[in-house]
């Protein structure tokens, strides 16, 4: 008789840094609004809980689980940009991006490109964010 154990699959590394992308770009936009805010209260908070919600998928352990809690943590942010948009929180529309990318179980995302393409539409995305809304 055979005895079948199931081995737990890990999630490959580059997913879960497309995924450290959005909670980074969220935790980034947060400091940057809060800063031009004039170092308001409710501004940060405010995205200190998004970042906290953005970074549930990398608390996640195997794939199937991982890649459930990218989009929904992607759905999850595009829904609450549409419903409080006025609050500021369309300026997380990118992070949309890298959690899709890594729920996206393919071997194309695991190539670095991806991941380099991603890091700079999310490190230039609050700055042109930022400079749109003060024209």
């Amino acid at each position: 008789m055979v005895e079948r154990v199931q081995v737990p699959v890990s999630i490959a590394r580059p997913r879960r840094m497309m995924a450290g992308a959005a909670v980074g770009y969220t935790v980034f936009t947060g400091l940057v609004g809060w800063v031009l805010s004039g170092f308001a209260p409710f501004f940060l908070a405010a995205f200190a809980i998004y970042a906290a919600v953005i970074a549930v998928p990398l608390l996640s352990r195997g794939p199937v689980r991982f890649t459930i809690a990218c989009w929904t943590m992607a759905a999850f942010v595009l829904v609450l940009g549409f419903i409080l948009a006025a609050a500021g929180t369309y300026l997380l529309w990118p992070a949309v991006l890298p959690l899709a990318l890594a729920g996206t179980p393919l071997p194309e995302v695991r190539h670095p490109w991806p991941l380099i393409c991603v890091s700079i539409v999310v490190c230039a995305a609050p700055i042109v964010f930022f400079v749109l809304v003060d024209l």
